[in-house]
Order: structure tokens, then sequence, then C-alpha cells
């Protein structure tokens, strides 16, 4: 089966704690998320109050209700009229409090997952670029699909918005640059690298694309094809993330795209209500399979499309760049453990234990910091040959002396002082010594030769 090689960074997720199963994932991914919404909400709770305290009609409707010339199936039916029709400066203050999600992320990995921040894909290094890199395809992938739509007739663009509100737009700006990265922090940084750690990448992108659209489920006018749509963008970020390495990229993605549909192009945001844009566009009746209706274009072919052809390049290029691997079982075969991971936990055979702390080949000692197979990664321990004694420190040849302190090779006289019979060195070189036999003859010899002439000088 094939399977992506996992970057650095998903590897160093690895080495804290193995993972759980996916179910189990999920399970503590859905209690992540709604923790998350909790503390939004209490966040929010302040400025509803203060909000419909200052709306005559919402008081009016509060005072119906008192005394009894509107029933409770009205007042709920009205409520949920002010909750969809909120002004724009309530749901920008929503996106911003979408940090809440990510700081709840961040205490989860780092407390009880034992994971450090970088582990979610954050990279110090180029982290302007990169954003940018990410923003300016969110941007331009929306834009093409929004060209299919207005090219296929199926979204007329009516002009530029006359009454513009330029404070508006800078607003969602921001509130989208939060929200699209708290979303990929939480479906692709947290919940795909935490599964990779059990699972392959491409079983772990399915789940955490599933769980992205799950998120979605509540949304006005959802259609199957918004639900697949949904589940096409996870799994296109979750190879950005694997390509990229960088969660900056596909946070900044994730935020363009979103503020291109809404705010550039007057297109309704995964079914949300329209917000303040640039251009005036409008759903042609009719070509609804096109442009997805009600839920926008995420509901729609044209987002398919767009979607559907970024994976087939991303894939593409990791199999260009050698990334695309055969898995077996817990690791990708060939892929060389030894070198991805930090010293101290080295792997490079076809089965781990994540109870040691060494392992190379295709056999190992668990009682032993060493290893005697063809590769040997520890500079405290000796190796030479096929075969290893872990209780001893040095090693000669195919067998092994144990009255020996060092190797007894011929090549290894300098090193440890004595010459290949056992003769004396005296500290100088070994053709230099009274004592150095001169012919094989005399190697071959128990009779050690004394060379008189060697004191005259």
């Amino acid at each position: 089966m094939k399977d992506i090689k996992k970057p650095e960074f998903m590897l160093e997720a690895m080495r804290g704690r193995r993972g759980f199963i996916a179910v189990l994932e999920i399970l503590i991914a859905i209690v992540v998320f709604v923790v998350s919404s909790i503390a939004m909400s209490i966040g929010t709770i302040p400025l509803m109050i203060g909000y419909f305290v200052s709306d005559p009609e919402f008081m009016k409707t509060a005072q119906s209700v008192a005394d009894g010339s509107m029933d409770s199936l009205q007042y709920m039916q009205k409520m949920q009229d002010y909750a969809l029709h909120l002004p724009d400066w309530m749901t920008i203050a929503t996106l911003l409090l979408e940090i809440l999600m990510i700081a709840v992320v961040f205490v989860y990995c780092r407390f009880l997952e034992k994971r450090k921040i970088r582990t979610l894909g954050f990279r110090k290094k180029g982290i302007v670029p990169q954003y940018l890199k990410g923003a300016v395809a969110g941007a331009l992938f929306f834009s093409v699909a929004y060209l299919i739509c207005v090219l296929t007739g199926s979204i007329h663009v009516e002009g530029l918005v006359t009454n513009m509100a330029p404070l508006g737009i800078l607003g969602y700006l921001v509130g989208y640059l939060v929200q699209g990265m708290a979303e990929e922090v939480l479906c692709r940084g947290y919940l795909f690298v935490s599964l990779s750690r059990r699972h392959s990448v491409v079983y772990s992108a399915v789940l955490s694309a599933l769980f992205f659209a799950m998120l979605h489920g509540a949304n006005s006018g959802l259609t199957p094809l918004a639900v697949f749509n949904l589940f096409l963008f996870g799994i296109f970020a979750a190879l950005l993330l694997v390509k990229c390495e960088n969660i900056w990229v596909v946070g900044a993605f994730h935020s363009l795209w979103n503020f291109a549909q809404g705010n550039i192009y007057g297109i309704q945001v995964s079914g949300n209500s329209l917000q303040p844009a640039i251009l005036n566009s409008s759903n042609v009746k009719g070509h609804g399979l096109i442009n997805g209706a009600g839920f926008g274009l995420e509901g729609g072919l044209g987002v398919t499309l767009v979607l559907g052809l970024g994976i087939v390049y991303l894939v593409y290029n990791l199999n260009k760049q050698g990334k695309i691997v055969e898995w077996e079982g817990f690791r990708p075969v060939g892929e060389n453990y030894n070198n991805d991971m930090p010293s101290g936990q080295n792997y490079a055979g076809p089965q781990y234990n994540g109870n040691q702390q060494d392992y190379a080949g295709p056999q190992y000692n668990g009682n032993e910091q060493s290893y005697a197979g063809p590769q040997y990664g520890r500079e405290e321990q000796d190796y030479a040959g096929s075969q290893y004694n872990g209780n001893e420190q040095s090693y000669n040849g195919s067998s092994y002396n144990s009255d020996q302190e060092a190797f007894a090779r011929p090549q290894e006289e300098a090193q440890f002082g004595k010459s290949t019979e056992g003769y004396e060195n005296m500290g100088v070189a070994p053709g230099q010594t009274p004592w150095h036999p001169e012919t094989p003859e005399q190697q071959m010899s128990d009779e050690k030769t004394f060379n008189a002439d060697y004191f005259k000088e």
C-alpha cells in the first residue's frame, strides 16, 4: 500500500507518545472542539448582551414574550433570525474570538499529548514569505473557481459595490486571518498529526478531512456536494501541510480563500450571510450544481474541479520528490528513521519497539545499548564483524577473545601500541624497534630477535 513519507515535525510528534486508535482520537478532537466553542461563547456573551439591549427591535420582541402576545415558538424563530443576521462588527468579533480555539489546542497538545508547538507545523524560519505564498495561492485558487462559474454562466457579475465599506472589508480580512488559522490548527496541525502518530498519512488525512466537513454540518444550505467539497478541501490542506512542512502556508491559504469568497467576490462563505464586498455577484437560477446555490461556490462543481486538480498536482509533486513510499505496518518500507530521528531514538528495521531506545536491524537485544547487525550507530560500543557479544567492549574479526581489551588486527598496531605478535613497541614506529621481526620467517617464529646495532648510534 502506498503512503506519504512523514516530514520531520510529524516524526517529532511520534516521539512523545505513539497515539490512540482512530476512534478515540476523533472523540478527543470533538471534546477539544466543544471546549473551544464554550470558550468562544463565553467571550461573545458580553457582546451579545450589549447588542441586544441596545437594539429596540429585540427589546420589543422580549416585551411581547413577557406580556404573552408572542408564544415561545415565534420567539425562537425571531432569535434564530437575529443570530443569522448579526451586524458585521459582531461577526468580525466572532471570527477574532476563534483565537481561543488556537489557545485550547496549544494547551491540550503541550500538556496532555506532551507535544511541542512546532509539531503542529509552526516553523520560525521564513514565516512571512511562507505566509504570503499561502495567501496568494488561496486567493488565486478561489479566483479560478469563480472564473469557471462566470464562464459557464452560473454567476453573474453586476460590477463594483456602490456603497462599499472599506473598514468592514478590512475587519473581515483580519477576522479571517484568525479564523482560517484556527481551523487549520485544530483539523490539520492537531488532529491530522495526532492521527499520523499511529496510522498512515493517507488514512490520517482522510479522517481529519471528514472531521473538518463534519464541523460545517449545521451550516445553512448544506448539500451532499458541499459536504464532498469540504472533504476535498480537508484532503488538499493536509497534503499541502505535508508538502510545505509549514502550517503558516496552509492557514494563509484557508484565510484568503474565505476572504476572497466573501469580501472580494461577494459570495456566501459556507452558507453564511453575505458580507461587505468589492464586487456584486449573483447566482443564476438553474445553475446551482455549478455555483452551489445558497451554500456558496463551495457547494458547486466549480470548486470541485479546482480542489480536485489541486490534489492531483500535490500528489504528483510529492511523488516527484520521492515522498510517495510503500507502507508496511508501523512505518513505510525503506524510510530511514536513523536519519530522521534524533540521537537515542534510532530506528532502521521492519519493526519497532516503542519501549526501546535503539534499533538498527532485523534483530535486537533489548538489554543492551548496542547492536550487532550489518549497520551500527553508537560511538560508545565497538563493533567489527558479523557477530557481537554485548557484554564485551571489543571484537576481533569474525571471533572474539574475551581476554583482550582491543582489536588484534595488523592495521591496528599503531592504535593499540602492540605489534601483531605482541612485541613491545617502545613508543616509536614499529620498523625502528630492535624487537621488530625483519622477515616473514621471523614473524612466524616464537623467538624474539635482538639487534645490537640499534644502540651503536
